[in-house]
């Protein structure tokens, strides 16, 4: 224990614990999404949400189909063009994740922060 923390009050203990929390729960979540994505390139077959759109892909399916001059129309698209957009959207739901998640431990080292310069501001 050094001589700031045995100098800071309660609020500030709590401080400094609530923020390490959020700091190793973050930190806990950035390790799962990196070993998720590190499974995404390597085992895909161990995720389960890739399994099932895997097993959902199916080449008769249309993307796009209508009808000109009662002429009837349809577009396939193909596997590679699905598994791209399929990562696409899977990279953008672990970006809004890591967003939330820098803010997070951005609101636990401020927490820490605030704790310690509130004693270095009483020793003043």
């Amino acid at each position: 224990m050094n001589e700031q923390t045995s100098e800071m009050g309660v609020g500030g203990k709590l401080l400094v614990l609530s923020g390490s929390v959020l700091i190793i729960a973050g930190v806990v979540v950035l390790l799962f999404i990196a070993q998720l994505i590190y499974q995404l390139f390597y085992e895909p077959d161990q995720i389960y949400l890739i399994k099932y759109l895997m097993d959902t892909i199916d080449l008769s399916d249309k993307a796009f189909f209508g009808r000109i001059d009662n002429a009837p129309f349809y577009i396939h698209v193909s596997d590679p063009i699905k598994y791209f957009l399929y990562l696409m959207g899977i990279g953008l739901i672990l970006t809004i994740v890591v967003g939330i998640l820098k803010g997070i431990l951005g609101a636990g080292t401020t927490l820490i922060k605030v704790a310690y310069s509130s004693v270095n501001n009483s020793q003043e």
